[in-house]
């Protein structure tokens, strides 16, 4: 997944193939700004605009896992992301 580090967060915006090509196992961004195992996939498919957008959970300790989601052309929705900036901001230009 590309991926750019500002004032020391990784901002991400997936492109459709990185969205449609997350696989279980590969490394995405969890909630927490972190790159973490992808442990399952719950829903990869189109929003009824056609932008591809996957629902998934990331590796978090010995035994838990945490949601995350990505959206085609959406920075990914991490904590360090959103404290930082408004959504206004991370509109795609």
């Amino acid at each position: 997944m590309a991926a750019v580090e500002i004032d020391g967060i990784i901002v991400s915006r997936p492109t459709r193939d990185e969205v449609q090509g997350l696989m279980v196992g590969d490394l995405a961004l969890d909630c927490f700004g972190k790159m973490s195992r992808v442990v399952s996939i719950y829903a990869q498919c189109d929003d009824i605009h056609g932008k591809a957008f996957v629902l998934f959970y990331t590796k978090f300790g010995r035994k838990s896992s945490v949601s995350g989601s990505m959206k085609e052309g959406q920075v990914v929705p991490t904590l360090p992301v959103t404290e930082k900036w408004k959504r206004t901001e991370l509109v795609p230009t």
